[in-house]
Order: structure tokens, then sequence, then C-alpha cells
């Protein structure tokens, strides 16, 4: 069974169970939240907001986490050139704008942003529950973008879950990056 077989069954079986009148418009919400615009405005509040906190060189490497999601987004979608996915010509809630399908670019740049966010703001939290807080809310939105992006028929189930995976291994890297030059910052 090919990973495209995988994807065809997984996207027969959400267009005929899952469509709700009430759930498109939410649905169409969280697609947005992933979209390049928001999230290019979503990071530059982010920096704004740790740089007024202090911490320039966290906002510094979010700018940069994000920027590379970007440009690694659209560097695997040129060298895959996975054409987009079209459900239906009678429905669609969101119009197509990007050109090919994998990565979902909004999985992959929500999942740098937020998660990036969430893991740089959990450093500083004392309280346990506090930060598990954190990152729930840090990684919930990627989350439902990418459930968005299946629900209006913008990507198959393997681009989602390729822009998780690449957007979550970014954010651990800006975390991990963070740390390290927090620690070689300091004063021995």
């Amino acid at each position: 069974m090919s990973l495209e077989s995988i994807d065809q069954g997984a996207v027969h079986g959400i267009h005929n169970t899952v469509f709700f009148s009430w759930l498109t418009p939410v649905m169409v919400v969280f697609f947005y939240l992933g979209s390049r615009y928001v999230v290019a405005a979503g990071t530059l509040l982010a920096c704004a907001f740790l740089a007024v906190r202090g911490r320039r060189r966290s906002a510094l490497l979010l700018l940069i986490t994000v920027a590379v999601a970007f440009g690694l987004g659209y560097a695997v979608q040129l060298v895959v050139a996975r054409p987009l996915f079209n459900p239906s010509s009678n429905w669609a809630p969101v119009p197509q704008h990007d050109w090919k399908s994998f990565p979902s670019l909004n999985a992959l740049t929500s999942t740098a942003l937020f998660g990036s966010l969430a893991l740089l703001l959990t450093r500083h939290r004392l309280y346990a529950g506090g930060r598990r807080w954190l990152l729930v809310a840090g990684f919930l939105p990627p989350f439902l973008t990418g459930v968005a992006c299946l629900y209006a028929g913008h990507n198959y189930p393997s681009d989602v879950v390729g822009g998780w995976l690449a957007g979550t291994a970014l954010a651990q890297t800006c975390a991990w990056a963070d740390e390290v030059t927090a620690t070689a910052a300091s004063p021995a």
C-alpha cells in the first residue's frame, strides 16, 4: 500500500463523514491562523513582546526559526512538487493559495511560530503546571490549523504531518539554541 493510497483513503473518509455546516466557519478561522500573513504578523508581534521583556536573543532566534520554516517549506515544495489536492470543484471554503502541497506551509510555519514561542516562554517558568499549560497553548493552534487544512481540502494528511514534524523540529532547535546561547553568555 502506497502513501498516496493511504492519503486518498483518509481524505475520502474525512470529506464524506466530517462535514457539518457549523464547523466550516470554525475551520476557516483555524485555517487562516496558519496563513503566511498571520504567521508573519504573529512572529513580529511575538518578537516585539520578547524584546520588550528583555529577551532580544530569544526574539532573534524566533525570527530566524520562522524565516527558516518559510524557506524550508518553499524549498521542499519546489523539490517534491506534489500537486495540490482538490476535493471537489463545487466545494471550497478557502481559495487555494499555495502552488504545491507537500509540506503544508500552514502546519509547518504555525508549528514553528507557536511551538518555538511556547518553548521559549516555558524556559523561565518555575511552576510545572504553568509550563504544561503554556505548551498546550503553544502546540494546540498548529494542531487545529493542520486539521483545518485537511477539512478545507488543501492538503493530504501526509502533507500536514510532514509540516507538523518539520515545525516541531525547528521549534526544538530554537529552544535548544536559546538555552545554549544563554549558557554561553552567562558569566562563569
